[in-house]
């Protein structure tokens, strides 16, 4: 049994057809998923869909690139949802000097 560990199962097209997601990767051995959160809105419709079917779990998280749309009390906002026993980690997070999406600044300030 594997388990995906970073999928992003909130994309419309995936979510509209979903069962047919699990049945081709319950046929590659793939039962299990972490539907990972890159901003506030995802990581909640993550927990949503991980509380929809037993095999997905989520995470919660801002990544670095929408670190300059953030709300004062995000971390507030993850914390409530770890309160759910489907949250079982926390990302995408982090600072990502690569790209430069958001500024240097930006990303210290959220992650700081």
């Amino acid at each position: 049994m594997l388990t995906d560990s970073h999928c992003h199962l909130f994309y419309e097209e995936i979510l509209k057809d979903i069962d047919n997601v699990f049945k081709r990767s319950k046929e590659l051995g793939v039962n299990r998923f972490i539907c990972v959160g890159t901003n506030i809105n995802d990581s909640l419709l993550s927990l949503d869909i991980s509380n929809k079917y037993e095999n997905v779990y989520c995470s919660a998280g801002i990544h670095p690139h929408d670190s300059e749309n953030v709300d004062k009390d995000y971390i507030h906002q993850i914390e409530l949802m770890m309160d759910s026993d489907k949250m079982i980690a926390v990302g995408e997070i982090g600072l990502d000097y690569f790209r430069n999406i958001s500024s240097k600044k930006s990303q210290i300030k959220v992650f700081n």
